[in-house]
């Protein structure tokens, strides 16, 4: 492993300004070692972060955008240069909704729609699949972006099969729910050195995202030939502070831009979907005569108590009664009173040494996400709950 007190800055710079990624950086410098020891990528990552050089730093945050446009090329150079723009925290959110609109406005669909026909008979089910706590660029032990990636596939492989189960037994997908619970990127700004727990920044991880969101999980779940209802809160990490923006964290937070491209991609593909990404922190969903709300859940303690108390204040605050409530942030699957209030897990969690703020305190999960299937009842006293599935990912490295 590199050592930061055997290359001069002079020489980080000049690696860094004949290069056009990390990688390429650490190579250039190795040609020059000599008797030093070997530089990696990770290395000028966190020389990077603790030096803070503004010269530096800048370098770094055009490598992201190189990478970005270059990964996005062989789809479209038009929509990749304003993708790459949304990344760019720096800009106003204004103007980054305007660069995605811009980029939409000039972007065919290349993935038409499959002709998918439905089941005529069959009693009709709602999906409903949480996805919360990717945590996009996050590094810890036995995870980073592309664990991350292998780990989305297989999620979205498990509810595939699942939904197509449904449809075997004859049952009719009346429609799916995706609620996005927040924590979709890990913020490498969050906290002083945050940087130094990503793989990429902040950049690259909003660019990542909304790839996912759209290639990988909404375009899959088009497959199935259901209208499609998309929900997307916003988490703590969603944005360069610390804690929720005590104003609007849903519009205010980098989680605004990101989902917002991700809703104009899909309606410029034809895509049958609907989007309730809100301002504030939640938002309240209906499924058979069921309101169900949607939060991150940051500041909720995991206990029934607990999340009956804070449904009961949004009761009060929205004169709404709340039936079912689902949040995130735990990074630990609980589910309580027959699935009344459920905590989704993380895609990450099993850390064995420490590496991270969870791990240095103790915390340990499983990595895994909940769906749910729900069906209309007679007794509207009973829940709409059908059946459940844990999908578990920890297997995914």
């Amino acid at each position: 492993m590199g050592k930061r007190n055997e290359w001069e800055q002079g020489e980080i710079d000049e690696a860094m300004s004949n290069s056009t990624t990390l990688a390429e950086a650490a190579t250039y410098l190795n040609a020059f070692k000599g008797d030093r020891s070997y530089v990696t990528r990770q290395n000028l990552q966190t020389w990077i972060n603790a030096d803070a050089v503004p010269e530096t730093t800048g370098a770094m945050d055009n490598f992201e955008l190189v990478r970005t446009n270059r990964n996005l090329t062989n789809r479209n150079n038009k929509l990749a240069r304003e993708i790459r723009a949304l990344g760019d925290a720096v800009i106003s959110k204004g103007d980054t909704l305007q660069a995605i609109a811009q980029a939409v406005s000039v972007a065919e669909p290349s993935w038409p729609m499959p002709y998918v026909p439905k089941p005529i008979n069959g009693r009709k089910l709602t999906i409903e699949l949480l996805f919360s706590d990717l945590q996009i660029g996050k590094l810890m032990d036995n995870y980073d972006s592309q664990i991350a990636l292998r780990r989305v596939d297989e999620w979205i492989r498990v509810a595939m099969m699942r939904i197509e189960g449904y449809k075997t037994q004859g049952y009719q997908i009346e429609k799916i729910i995706l609620a996005v619970l927040g924590d979709v990127i890990e913020s490498d700004k969050k906290h002083e050195n945050s940087g130094r727990g990503c793989d990429i920044g902040t950049a690259e991880q909003m660019r990542m995202s909304i790839d996912i969101l759209y290639n990988k999980v909404i375009k899959r779940l088009a497959l199935v030939g259901s209208p499609i209802d998309v929900v997307m809160v916003t988490g703590n990490h969603d944005h360069d502070g610390h804690g929720l923006s005590m104003f609007m964290p849903g519009r205010e937070h980098l989680s605004w831009p990101l989902y917002n491209a991700v809703q104009m991609l899909t309606e410029a593909a034809g895509i049958d979907a609907e989007f309730f990404i809100p301002e504030g922190s939640h938002h309240i969903h209906s499924v058979y005569g069921a309101n169900i709300l949607y939060e991150h859940g940051v500041g909720v303690a995991t206990s029934e108590a607990a999340m009956k108390a804070h449904v009961a204040k949004r009761i009060n605050q929205v004169k709404e009664y709340i039936h079912l409530f689902r949040m995130g942030d735990k990074h630990n699957i609980c589910r309580f009173n027959n699935d009344r209030f459920t905590v989704n897990g993380a895609f990450f969690g099993d850390d064995r040494i420490g590496s991270d703020f969870s791990g240095i305190k103790g915390y340990d999960g499983e990595p895994a996400q909940v769906m749910f299937a729900y069906v209309e009842r007679d007794n509207n006293r009973r829940t709409p709950i059908f059946d459940s599935l844990v999908i578990q990912l920890g297997h995914i490295t």
